[in-house]
């Protein structure tokens, strides 16, 4: 996900970094909560592997794989769930 074009730009984002203040969410507080749902939701989702298998991307993949999460209710949970909601 780290090349994900969607990602970067919303990590970019004033409205998003205003969301995070205002919703207190500090990203490096919640690191390892990250990691853990990143291994247990995101790694093993046959999206994700056909999407990592990709030699390149284009923003229509790279939207399709955030797309596919969001429809699997996986970011319902803890703080993801303050941030995307």
């Amino acid at each position: 996900m780290s090349r994900n074009r969607i990602l970067g730009q919303i990590q970019r984002d004033v409205l998003y970094r205003s969301a995070l203040t205002r919703l207190d969410v500090d990203l490096e507080e919640i690191s390892l909560d990250i990691k853990d749902w990143f291994r247990t939701y995101v790694k093993p989702d046959e999206a994700y592997q056909a999407y990592i298998a990709l030699e390149e991307t284009d923003v229509e993949k790279d939207l399709g794989i955030l797309v596919a999460f969001a429809e699997e209710n996986s970011f319902q949970s803890g703080a993801y769930h303050r941030v995307f909601k």
